[in-house]
């Protein structure tokens, strides 16, 4: 998901927000992603990742989380993620 747009979160319901496409096909990539369409997530995730993204935007390919401590000269590459 890292490299996809439209994508939201649905606070009523607790799940990802996005359109019925996209969804499906996440599920045909694999079935088990199902049950994060149909069932949000309790209230202790949806407290650690509001603390975890609380503030958090993105502009095109960059994130910046304020609750991050990890500074710009301290990472590295991630090969699976620059393809």
């Amino acid at each position: 998901m890292h490299k996809e747009t439209g994508i939201g979160w649905d606070p009523a319901r607790k799940t990802v927000d996005t359109s019925l496409e996209w969804w499906q096909s996440k599920i045909e990539m694999n079935v088990e992603y199902q049950k994060f369409h149909d069932v949000g997530i309790g209230p202790d995730m949806m407290d650690m990742y509001d603390k975890i993204f609380k503030g958090s935007t993105t502009v095109g390919n960059c994130v910046m989380i304020p609750s991050s401590t990890i500074l710009l000269e301290e990472t590295v590459g991630d090969s699976e993620h620059d393809k």
